[in-house]
């Protein structure tokens, strides 16, 4: 689980350190542009296509529910797996943008929630982790926020698996859980 965390963080900031995606995201913080989660996966499947350490890659992935725990529904998508180079089994990653901080920790919190009642038989996921892109705020801010959240919404998370960090001097910070 270390391992895949640290891969994950390692991926998220080289992806965030490239001058094309913060550009971007400076025009969207200047200009108070909102919906650009699919631009972000856009950018983020492309920046796997070209990684050296995935060797695939897909989206949108749909997986059943286990209807015990589900709800009523019967299926979910993950956005994204990645299979690193030399693993078996691929990554899940759901990722999330809204503006504030307290709104896509809790959006991220729900995902966790959602992929934890893929069915058993369907799992074939080494780990699933979300990675959550909003208006910029202190690590120590962000970690109280999953804290009380994931208090509230009974989830556990370990503290130790959660990376954050401002992207340059965007006004965005990204989150990994």
């Amino acid at each position: 689980m270390k391992r895949d965390f640290q891969f994950l963080t390692d991926l998220t900031s080289d992806f965030f350190a490239r001058k094309s995606v913060r550009d971007t995201l400076c025009i969207i913080s200047d200009f108070e542009i909102s919906g650009w989660e699919k631009w972000i996966q856009i950018e983020f499947a492309k920046f796997c296509k070209d990684h050296e350490e995935i060797s695939e890659w897909g989206r949108e992935l749909r997986y059943e529910l286990d209807r015990r725990m589900s709800n009523g529904k019967s299926s979910c998508s993950v956005d994204f797996l990645i299979r690193q180079k030399r693993k078996q089994s691929p990554l899940g990653i759901e990722i999330k943008q809204q503006s504030s901080p307290n709104g896509c920790v809790k959006a991220m919190l729900r995902d966790v929630a959602k992929v934890r009642r893929i069915k058993y038989s369907q799992d074939n996921l080494r780990g699933i982790w979300c990675i959550g892109i909003h208006s910029a705020t202190s690590p120590a801010e962000v970690n109280r926020l999953i804290a009380y959240h994931a208090d509230s919404m009974n989830i556990d998370i370990d503290p130790d698996l959660v990376f954050s960090k401002e992207i340059g001097r965007t006004g965005f910070s990204v989150t990994v859980l």
